[in-house]
């Protein structure tokens, strides 16, 4: 088990006691989606994934990572901008210096 994926693994057990009304697919697509976003410096989708497709031990291929971004993000029952404002409210020290505020595309300045 790689560092990723020891992190990946903390990191979702964070977020299911921060939301633990939240059903546990969207939790864990949560955490993999912070996680992914931290791990590659921004938020653009295909980024994320090939960042977690080269860092998780996961052999799930970029694509699949990709779409599961998409529906996390087109969930209508989950307000991603406001859930991840929520974490980096919580957690500034995931940011780092290069970003200024989180948006609802969620870019770097």
């Amino acid at each position: 088990m790689d560092a990723s994926d020891v992190l990946l693994a903390q990191w979702t057990e964070q977020v299911k006691q921060i939301w633990r009304g939240m059903h546990q697919y969207r939790q864990e697509g949560l955490a993999l989606a912070v996680l992914g976003i931290v791990l590659a410096g921004n938020a653009v989708i295909q980024r994320v994934a090939e960042t977690l497709h080269e860092r998780l031990s996961n052999p799930s291929k970029m694509s699949s990572y990709e779409r599961q971004m998409q529906r996390l993000i087109d969930n209508e029952n989950i307000n991603v901008t406001t859930r991840l404002r929520a974490v980096f409210a919580a957690c500034p020290s995931l940011l780092g210096p290069t970003w200024s505020h989180v948006g609802p595309r969620l870019y770097p300045v």
